[in-house]
């Protein structure tokens, strides 16, 4: 069964969740658009380089990797163009993942809504593959602060009512599903 840590506030500063120790770890943030997702994963990534420094982190982020298969620096167009593609965006990533994950970097965050358990599968399949434990890192807020943060945010505009789609509609990560499970409560929450 999986091992349960439960977070209140942000882990920026905090040091790790006991449940994030060394080794070759694949950790996936899960929760809605505006949910502190991005920040978190860099705050995680950058704890475990400091408290591991002959070890390496990264996120793998795939807003970035929109920008990066598109080649535009506007997040709505790079998306659209995305979804015209979608069928080599799909490929793209799904090779810069499993390469990402076939290589050395010992820990490799993902950085998605990941909201629902068929879109965690393919992730977690390969990072098994690979012989990486998995580590949840579950997202939970509040809806007021979602659309605050969305009205608010001017690095992309996410419709509010995906948000809340995405936020109403969010798979709890399961026992099983994940070696270990970090619910991170915002103090808003």
């Amino acid at each position: 069964s999986a091992q349960v840590e439960v977070w209140v506030g942000t882990m920026m500063g905090a040091g790790l969740p006991n449940t994030i120790t060394t080794g070759r770890m694949m950790i996936m943030m899960i929760g809605a658009s505006g949910s502190g997702k991005t920040t978190q994963a860099r705050s995680i990534a950058a704890a475990f380089v400091e408290q591991h420094p002959d070890l390496s982190a990264t996120v793998f982020s795939l807003d970035e990797e929109r920008h990066r298969f598109s080649g535009l620096v506007d997040y709505r167009a790079a998306y659209d163009f995305c979804i015209v593609n979608e069928l080599a965006f799909t490929a793209y990533v799904t090779n810069r993942y499993n390469t990402l994950l076939r290589g050395n970097i010992d820990c490799v965050i993902i950085d998605n809504t990941n909201t629902s358990s068929k879109t965690r599968t393919k992730y977690l399949q390969v990072a098994r593959v690979a012989g990486r434990s998995t580590t949840a890192v579950h997202m939970l807020t509040h809806q007021q602060s979602l659309e605050h943060v969305l009205s608010t945010r001017d690095d992309k505009i996410i419709p509010q009512s995906v948000a809340i789609r995405q936020y109403c509609n969010t798979h709890t990560p399961l026992y099983g599903e994940f070696d270990y499970i970090v619910s991170l409560i915002s103090p808003n929450a």
